[in-house]
């Protein structure tokens, strides 16, 4: 089977999975476990803890994390790794965007305070809910491509599977930090990550031929353009 349809399907059972959680969260079956899980993490809250998860959740963090995203898109163009390039536009706005619309639309309040938007002083008006959390839908996208880069460019099976191990333990503790600090319940993270993996997937199942199609619709024009020109002559 063709990898990119191996990727959409995966997206489109993902999204199944997602769908059908985000239904059930609303009707509030998930209401024992979101308070019995928030309970035990944030007992395991010390000083320390608290202190080290500040310093972790924050790689998930809007200002963090686009200045992450923008080091990486220079480093992709320095290796001329375009395809990956674009995988992580798409991944990381993509998901920006997909993010607001499902808080907006599922509105759930949040475990503390109402929380508010602060993209460099813009949005402060506009109020930040709940699910999924931000910081998991962020962590897990950049993170994921971070991943699939060590996974397609490094030869060594080691250094390759502590990479990916590397990867995926940040994101892991990034959203559990979000239930540990009690700005989420343990249900807006696991909705993040379903929901990040979900358009992972399906970036990586569209930006290839997506790059494929728009090269081939502009070297045509160019081919014509030039051949246009060439018959002026």
């Amino acid at each position: 089977m063709n990898t990119n349809i191996k990727f959409l399907l995966i997206a489109l059972g993902i999204t199944v999975i997602s769908v059908l959680f985000t239904g059930m969260l609303l009707n509030g079956t998930f209401e024992t476990f979101d308070n019995v899980i928030n309970d035990f993490l944030t007992s395991i809250r010390t000083p320390f803890v608290e202190q080290m998860m500040i310093a972790i959740t924050a790689l998930g963090g809007t200002k963090v994390s686009f200045i992450l995203t923008v080091a990486a898109i220079g480093t992709l163009l320095y290796k001329k790794r375009f395809y990956l390039n674009f995988l992580l536009i798409n991944a990381m706005g993509g998901g920006v965007i997909i993010t607001y619309i499902i808080k907006k639309a599922v509105a759930r309040e949040r475990i503390a305070e109402t929380a508010y938007m602060n993209i460099w002083g813009f949005f402060t008006d506009r109020i930040s809910y709940s699910y999924p959390s931000g910081h998991s839908v962020k962590a897990l996208l950049f993170f994921a491509i971070i991943a699939y880069f060590i996974y397609l460019e490094v030869d060594d099976k080691k250094l390759k599977g502590l990479g990916i191990f590397i990867a995926s333990l940040t994101t892991l503790l990034i959203g559990l930090g979000q239930v540990i600090l009690e700005r989420h319940y343990i249900t807006d993270v696991i909705g993040g990550f379903l929901i990040a993996l979900a358009w992972v997937a399906l970036c990586i199942a569209f930006t290839g031929p997506l790059i494929r199609w728009v090269w081939d619709k502009f070297s045509l024009n160019f081919k014509r353009s030039i051949e246009k020109l060439v018959s002026l002559w």
